[in-house]
């Protein structure tokens, strides 16, 4: 099921629950969609497309509450807070530092100089919710 259809169909389950948090957030999401469709690009927007589209999203809202937390706004941080929990849901599931340890050990050969291997984790990692791989840590002891 496309994002679009998923993002229709819990439209209706929040409106149906009165849930004003949630539709908001789907309605936000439905009209990044409709403008990425009519900006001229193309028709149909792909898996990698709509996944860079909600990551806007989410660090749209992020930017927002942190300004309003500095302006010592909570209640409107609060509101951004909870339609990025909402948008999230749409995206995929990060990485454990377990799993992205374990994928750059599978994945580097042991002939590599560790300078090229820095960009290994972000070609692993391009599905992640933020706009670097996470968890941020040094490179695994038996690369150094």
């Amino acid at each position: 099921m496309s994002l679009e259809a998923q993002v229709m169909e819990r439209m209706k389950e929040a409106m149906k629950a009165k849930d004003k948090v949630a539709l908001e957030s789907l309605r936000a999401i439905k009209s990044a969609i409709l403008l990425e469709k009519t900006s001229g690009a193309g028709g149909e927007i792909t898996a990698e497309g709509e996944i860079k589209l909600l990551q806007k999203l989410v660090k749209q809202r992020k930017d927002a509450a942190d300004i309003y937390t500095g302006q010592n706004r909570a209640d409107l941080a609060e509101a951004e807070l909870a339609q990025v929990a909402v948008i999230e849901k749409f995206l995929p599931e990060q990485m454990s530092p377990e799993a992205l340890e374990c994928e750059i050990e599978r994945s580097a050969p042991d002939f590599l100089p560790i300078n090229t291997m820095y960009g290994l984790p972000f070609s692993l990692c391009k599905t992640s919710t933020s706009d670097s791989p996470k968890p941020r840590k040094p490179v695994p002891r038996n690369f150094e």
